[in-house]
């Protein structure tokens, strides 16, 4: 969803929601850009009943001269320093008020009296019944230093030897952020007379490989899977074995998995589903 702010001295906000994500970009200008040092960032959440300054990175150098990945401030003390923000930490189906503060001043006496500048946003439903498109992320390395935060340099395997499979689940679905949930009820939506085309590289997922087999028992659903023997002697094929021990234990009908083969050097890396409605639709891969 799109939104934006009313003009204020000299400054515009713009922002595109998406669940979890909000993006915003400022316009400025030359006027409102003198002596500016960036914006301090407050967000307001009616519905938590909470409004506090945004954290952030990216600090004065004159502050904090070595800033390592456990380092953590306010926009408040640092503000941001571009006219492109992103708020990830975004909940779904949620509306939020942010406060653009203009900061101007030195970084070790900062003036913050300018009239900070409000836009209004409201972020998408995670799962929609009426929405045409809907697009789903899981994180990626851009939250690595939120990771390590939250739960130390350690992989989920690690955190449930060291703290049990709770804080492992934790860390799983933070990680997914229900775009596990997501491919779930996408198969589940494709008919008896559908047919759904599938290409996975790791196809090791239970969960999601399950729900595919119950599928193939009413429609049409056909699978390319990564098979290709790039087995070394110091190692096994991957994702070759792991992926045909998943498939030959949960017994796929042999008319439903397609193996990739060729090109033993080069990655498979494709993955997708389609849905397409009605058996005639699609043609025999």
């Amino acid at each position: 969803m799109r939104f934006r702010s009313k003009k204020q001295n000299g400054f515009q906000i713009f922002a595109v929601s998406g669940p979890n994500t909000i993006s915003f970009g400022i316009s400025a200008t030359a006027a409102a850009k003198t002596g500016l040092l960036g914006f301090a960032v407050e967000r307001s959440d009616p519905k938590e009943n909470e409004k506090y300054f945004m954290k952030g990175f990216k600090v004065f150098k004159t502050i904090i001269p070595q800033p390592d990945e456990k380092t953590e401030v306010t926009t408040f003390e640092h503000p941001v320093q571009s006219f492109v923000w992103d708020d990830f930490t975004g909940k779904p189906g949620r509306k939020y008020s942010y406060f653009f503060h203009p900061v101007r001043g030195e970084p070790k006496n900062l003036d913050h009296s300018a009239k900070p500048v409000r836009i209004d946003v409201e972020t998408e439903a995670l799962f929609s019944k009426t929405a045409k498109h809907q697009i789903f992320f899981n994180r990626g390395v851009a939250s690595s230093q939120v990771y390590v935060r939250r739960f130390g340099n350690r992989n989920p395997d690690q955190l449930a030897k060291e703290e049990g499979q709770k804080k492992a689940q934790e860390a799983l679905d933070w990680l997914s952020r229900e775009l596990d949930e997501a491919m779930l009820r996408f198969v589940e939506q494709v008919g008896s007379a559908d047919t759904l085309l599938c290409c996975f590289y790791e196809f090791r997922y239970e969960p999601v490989v399950k729900a595919l087999r119950e599928k193939a028992k009413k429609a049409d659903v056909r699978i390319i899977v990564d098979a290709k023997d790039n087995s070394t002697s110091e190692e096994k094929a991957f994702p070759r074995d792991e992926n045909l021990e998943l498939i030959a234990r949960l017994k796929f009908p042999a008319s439903t998995i397609f193996k990739r083969e060729s090109r033993a050097a080069a990655i498979q890396h494709n993955k997708f589903m389609v849905w397409l409605k009605g058996k005639d639709a699609a043609a025999k891969p």
